[in-house]
């Protein structure tokens, strides 16, 4: 309706030159023009330019109109909207036609009430899960994309027969070939990246490698390979903007003329986690309910986990220097425990930029889909009478030694963040599972850099077979620290 009104309007105001224009000859030079003549000048005279352009009003848009009306009538209006939306997308900056990869986690579930919030503006093309699928479900009903993706063979069969009488045309794929080769068609514009864990990394290589524009909250993918994603999203065209907190924090900063170049120092926030006024002679008998209780964010397991034991910050540390192309001395963190200063850039004449907000992650993900513009995150203001006073201390590298392992594989690069990042994996998975206690998360890592000879990255093959070593590695000393 939008498109044909603007069609409508632009006839004429095209009309309208033509019939008033001061450079019309012949005919019309009097603007007093008998309807039996029109048509001879059109036909004679139409070499003016303004005859012209009633010619083309006439002869072009007004057929348009009419194919338009009957495409509408009969269920042609898909056209119209992917069409509107592509020009959403493309032209004034926003995501158009999205892929969401984790949809049923809390970054996929959060993106689609952004989505939600800002009806009309985006076309939701694709939803990868896991396994999840009562929730992909519910995700198919309101949002109705073309393509679902499901990982787990028990769950692709249960959806496909639940789907039969919601939309026959949905194609549902577990092929994961099938689902890169979708994520790189011209299907899709932006993609969220949102699965946990080095898992993530496919997904994001095709999206970059095929010049989409990805959202990026799978920090691990840039942990293990930021060079390397980095080096294909220059290649290919591509544009990454961080869905982290912190790292969204930073890019708006950065953005509207505060470019790199003008930046000295880098400040990522970090609330602390559950654990920040506890002595560290208390970790010890941490219980898994205990570590995935955060104060400020409501999160999945394994990254409430990370937060407890500072490793993602530490992650958030290493993702920074890729993502920002910064020096590691340009990077600090600095402890903030009300989360509403999401991270602070300095610049080279010492003042300092911050990014505030609502600890929710419907604010960077709404900037993320919105970008270069600001759309409806559909959270609630931040009322800065009401706030209190902000602190702002140093982390604790004594009570938190993962941070300070991550920070040592950041300084010898190389595959040092591969192993770093899939022992963390192996280790929180473990006691998640009760199998290890807390203090022996970063035991387990630290055995696993120790031990594991550090390589040059080459490419994604090279990390993913770092990061098996290390995964056996891991295994290896839990089993060791169990018997």
């Amino acid at each position: 309706r939008t498109m044909g009104w603007s069609l409508i309007i632009i006839l004429g105001l095209v009309c309208i030159y033509a019939l008033f224009s001061s450079n019309f000859s012949g005919p019309l030079q009097s603007r007093s023009i008998a309807p039996d003549r029109l048509l001879k000048f059109l036909i004679l005279d139409s070499a003016s330019l303004a005859g012209t352009a009633l010619t083309i009003a006439v002869a072009v848009v007004i057929p348009f109109l009419i194919l338009a009306q009957l495409l509408l009538a009969t269920g042609g209006a898909k056209f119209f909207s992917d069409f509107s939306l592509a020009l959403a997308g493309r032209k004034r900056g926003g995501a158009g036609k999205i892929a969401i990869l984790g949809s049923t986690g809390s970054i996929g579930s959060s993106t689609l009430d952004v989505v939600k919030s800002n009806p009309g503006m985006f076309d939701i093309q694709l939803l990868a899960a896991k396994s999840n699928h009562p929730l992909l479900l519910e995700q198919i009903k309101l949002f109705k994309p073309n393509f679902i993706y499901l990982e787990d063979e028990s769950s692709f069969i249960s959806i496909k027969d639940a789907i039969k009488d919601i939309d026959q045309s949905l194609e549902v794929i577990n092929n994961e070939q099938d689902l890169l080769s979708l994520i790189s068609s011209n299907i899709i514009d932006t993609v969220v990246a949102a699965v946990v864990g080095i898992a993530g990394l496919n997904g994001v290589e095709a999206a970059l490698s095929s010049g989409k524009r990805v959202l990026l909250a799978n920090k691990e993918s840039y942990v293990v390979a930021g060079e390397y994603l980095n080096k294909l999203c220059k290649e290919n065209g591509g544009l990454i903007i961080p869905l982290d907190s912190e790292h969204s924090a930073i890019h708006q900063c950065l953005s509207r003329g505060n470019q790199k170049e003008k930046a000295s120092r880098i400040i990522l926030t970090g609330s602390g986690g559950p654990f920040l006024n506890k002595k560290k002679t208390d970790l010890a008998n941490v219980t898994m309910e205990e570590a995935i209780n955060h104060p400020i964010w409501t999160m999945g397991r394994k990254i409430s986990v990370d937060s407890s034991t500072l490793m993602n910050k530490g992650l958030e540390l290493i993702e920074a220097k890729w993502l920002f192309e910064s020096d590691t001395n340009e990077i600090e963190i600095i402890i903030h425990p009300e989360g509403i200063v999401h991270s602070l850039v300095e610049f080279k004449d010492n003042s300092i930029i911050a990014q505030l907000g609502k600890p929710d992650m419907k604010i960077p993900i709404a900037y993320g889909l919105g970008f270069p513009n600001r759309i409806n995150s559909n959270v609630e203001s931040l009322n800065l009478s009401e706030l209190g006073p902000l602190t702002f201390l140093d982390p604790d590298f004594d009570k938190f030694p993962c941070l300070g392992l991550a920070t040592e594989a950041l300084i010898t690069g190389g595959t040092a963040p591969a192993l770093l990042n899939a022992a963390n994996e192996v280790a929180v998975e473990a006691f998640l599972n009760e199998s290890i206690k807390y203090l022996d998360i970063p035991r387990v890592i630290s055995e696993v850099l120790e031990i594991n000879e550090i390589k040059k990255v080459d490419n994604i093959s090279s990390i993913k077979e770092v990061d098996l070593i290390a995964r056996r590695s891991a295994d290896l000393i839990i089993k060791g620290l169990a018997a």
